[in-house]
């Protein structure tokens, strides 16, 4: 379970990066342009492209945060707990379902501990999902992961980031970002 410290060096971390996205890449959110053959052109932000940006953005700041060796990855679905390569598997609705994190922040080590896996992210373009925050809390309670944090980002505007912890056994939420 994180502490106070824990969590405001967390929320310092996503802020910066999210600043920092938003500066460097504002490319990838797509943009209208008018031209002479077409009047109108939009080009369509791809979440794959702005997830691996965030990843560099998180990786970059990360040692400053949290010195303690963790690596950044997108598209992640590896469980290393057990001596078999299996896939992260959670339980939602009653049903077993395998997921892939669009990124994580973790320590590549079969030697799960509180310390392994630190962050979990869920983003899209437009709208998050009940599903996605789900899983981010599955992943936050369920023993196989121990995720000290989860994130749920919305990149349309950037406008939302919520950021998830568990506190007393409960899943606490904070809103990072707000509409400007």
């Amino acid at each position: 379970m994180p502490n106070e410290k824990d969590i405001s060096k967390m929320k310092e971390l996503i802020k910066k990066a999210i600043k920092k996205l938003k500066k460097e890449d504002e490319k990838l959110f797509g943009i209208i342009e008018e031209t002479e053959t077409l009047p109108l052109c939009v080009r369509k932000a791809y979440e794959v492209c702005i997830n691996h940006r965030f990843a560099v953005y998180i990786e970059k700041f990360i040692k400053k945060y949290f010195p303690d060796g963790y690596n950044v990855d997108i598209e992640f679905n590896r469980n290393f707990k057990s001596k078999e390569d299996i896939e992260k598997q959670i339980i939602i609705d009653g049903n077993i379902r395998n997921v892939r994190p669009d990124i994580i922040v973790h320590k590549r080590s079969q030697e799960l501990d509180e310390s392994t896996n630190l962050l979990v992210i869920e983003a899209k373009i437009e709208r998050n999902s009940e599903y996605d925050k789900e899983k981010i809390k599955e992943l936050l309670k369920n023993d196989d992961f121990n995720y000290m944090f989860g994130l749920i980002i919305r990149y349309k505007y950037l406008d939302e980031a919520v950021l998830y912890y568990l506190e007393d056994k409960k899943i606490k939420d904070t809103t990072l970002y707000d509409k400007q």
